[in-house]
């Protein structure tokens, strides 16, 4: 795949047993071997995963694969264009054991928030103040879950932050009638029995 000269190379038996690049910031550790290497499984017509955690990722593997007349082969997962995928829909879909369970998909968005809170440079001690808006999120976000669950909707991101922005603040809202033609927990179905409770009032109750 990648000939070195003097009988090194890097074969195909390499690449099935994966490659670690180690490098401070800036050592030019993609520009390098990464790219070197990449370039050696685009040619070789590999198929593959890449998890860009920067924009500029997306862009520069386009161009790799552009470079190596890959580029219809290319699939972009993103918020925008053609494909996309919703991980907490999977989730929920899963048919195993651990499958559709709230308590898992619950996790799933604890460890991003943890992630978000850690770029953030947030505290990681887990006491205090941080423990308590750690454990609020936590409950929040198994009420947000449960909600579209119960009736047998599908689960997102959006769907989840439409619920939060628009739910009640007290009892005395849901009766009120501008907040019913305004608010999307209103209109999500109420769950089947014995959970039979609007979705309003389970998340009031909550």
């Amino acid at each position: 795949m990648r000939d070195w000269g003097n009988g090194q190379a890097f074969r195909l038996a390499d690449a099935l047993t994966g490659v670690c690049v180690f490098g401070a910031t800036g050592s030019g550790k993609t520009s390098g071997p990464a790219k070197h290497l990449a370039y050696g499984y685009l040619a070789n017509d590999f198929g593959g995963l890449v998890l860009c955690a920067k924009k500029e990722e997306r862009r520069q593997w386009q161009q790799w694969a552009a470079d190596c007349d890959r580029s219809d082969d290319l699939i972009v997962v993103g918020t925008i264009g053609k494909w996309r995928f919703n991980f907490l829909e999977w989730e929920v879909s899963r048919t195993d054991a651990s499958g559709g369970l709230t308590i898992n998909i619950v996790a799933i968005l604890d460890e991003i928030a943890g992630a978000i809170a850690k770029a953030a440079g947030e505290s990681e001690n887990g006491g205090g103040d941080n423990k308590f808006w750690e454990d609020a999120l936590h409950h929040m976000n198994t009420n947000l879950v449960d909600l579209p669950i119960f009736p047998g909707l599908q689960v997102s991101l959006p769907l989840m932050r439409s619920i939060v922005s628009t739910a009640p603040q007290s009892l005395a809202q849901i009766a009120d009638a501008n907040w019913q033609a305004s608010s999307f927990v209103e209109f999500i179905p109420p769950a089947p029995a014995p959970l039979v409770a609007p979705a309003a009032r389970v998340w009031i109750d909550s």
